[in-house]
């Protein structure tokens, strides 16, 4: 069917405000944790003292079946449907590069075609891999997971966080040479990107390592109750008597 969808502008948030939250929302999700493994998009150096230890990310094993090709289409993710706006004006200026985008908009259960080039999908993982396996670029609101399947599968993203969390994720992706950052579905600057683009090979042999690297996690002996006592007692000293903590930890 070919209609238009409603728009409207998704409400930005204040991510400086954010960060506090997400750093509390976190320690309280660590609770009574030994270990806490930070899923990364590349190799990073573990923090043992604070039981930080880095692991690839969990790809879905139906990532790992895909065919890969370079379509000539662009394929999108957006966790607002509000985003919509944004990429139909985009698609007015642009009207015969093809667009295929993912949607969390209520009630839609069908793809909802509004010309020969611009489509919005509703939300299917089989549907949404097959996009991404076939596609030229990938467009998101930079949710950690697909930004993954999209970086395994060699595809340049422009991501457009919509929350504090989706700042980290693109920031770090970014920081990886997966992609963009940019505040508004600007697809021109991501096919610009993709013209200069090389995939990152070392992502496959990273992603194919998380298995070994938790099983030698999760085999490693656990820290000894008294040994995080001690570790304790050094921050109570690195915070209250820096000068006493430099003698002990030296």
């Amino acid at each position: 069917m070919y209609r238009t969808p409603i728009s409207f502008p998704p409400q930005r948030l204040s991510f400086s405000s954010g960060k506090p939250y997400l750093k509390m929302f976190t320690r309280l999700t660590a609770i009574g944790s030994d270990r806490m493994l930070a899923l990364s998009f590349s190799r990073m150096a573990d923090d043992k003292k604070q039981r930080i230890y880095v692991v690839p990310p969990l790809l879905r094993k139906e990532v790992l079946q895909q065919t890969v090709s370079e379509g000539h289409y662009i394929h999108g993710y957006m966790v607002n449907s509000g985003f919509s706006s944004q990429v139909m004006a985009w698609h007015k200026a642009y009207p015969h590069i093809p667009l295929r985008f993912f949607w969390d908009r209520k009630n839609e259960t069908e793809v909802c075609h509004i010309d020969d080039t611009l489509s919005f999908y509703p939300l299917d993982d089989h549907a949404f891999l097959k996009q991404m396996s076939g596609c030229r670029a990938y467009a998101s609101t930079a949710g950690f997971e697909s930004i993954c399947e999209a970086i395994y599968m060699g595809k340049p993203v422009l991501m457009v966080p919509a929350h504090i969390e989706q700042e980290c994720n693109a920031y770090d992706a970014m920081c990886a040479g997966a992609g963009i950052i940019s505040t508004s579905f600007s697809l021109d600057r991501l096919l610009e990107f993709s013209s200069t683009f090389h995939p990152n090979r070392t992502f496959i042999f990273w992603a194919h390592n998380v298995n070994l690297l938790i099983e030698h996690l999760i085999r490693e002996p656990e820290p000894t109750p008294q040994s995080l006592y001690t570790e304790k007692i050094l921050q109570l000293f690195k915070r209250y008597k820096p000068v006493f903590y430099k003698y002990l930890n030296t």
